[in-house]
């Protein structure tokens, strides 16, 4: 089961290292499952470039990427529900993958 991303800016992402040179994905639809009360959603955010790749965990359901390189990116995200006070998660999602292309 996956859960869906999508961009909410663009279409054009001009390559560079200022604060506007940024992809914003955010969860588009529904969790993939409810959480329970005691829950804590932890999402992991991937993007993957020919020349690197990084990595995000936040608890937030969006993030900005950054886009310092032109060419293609791969955006996607992992979503794991964690019970409040353990280290393990009890379920984990993966979404789409996007690409993008920085110019």
């Amino acid at each position: 089961m996956i859960f869906n991303i999508a961009v909410e800016n663009g279409p054009d992402f001009p390559a560079g290292l200022s604060a506007q040179n940024k992809v914003h994905a955010a969860l588009a639809g529904n969790l993939p499952m409810a959480p329970a009360a005691d829950s804590q959603l932890v999402y992991t955010w991937y993007s993957e470039h020919n020349l690197g790749n990084w990595t995000a965990s936040t608890g937030l359901n969006w993030n900005d990427y950054r886009v310092p390189y032109r060419g293609l990116y791969t955006l996607q995200a992992k979503l794991e529900y964690f019970r409040k006070g353990s280290r393990r998660p009890y379920a984990a999602f993966w979404s789409n993958k996007l690409t993008v292309n920085a110019t």
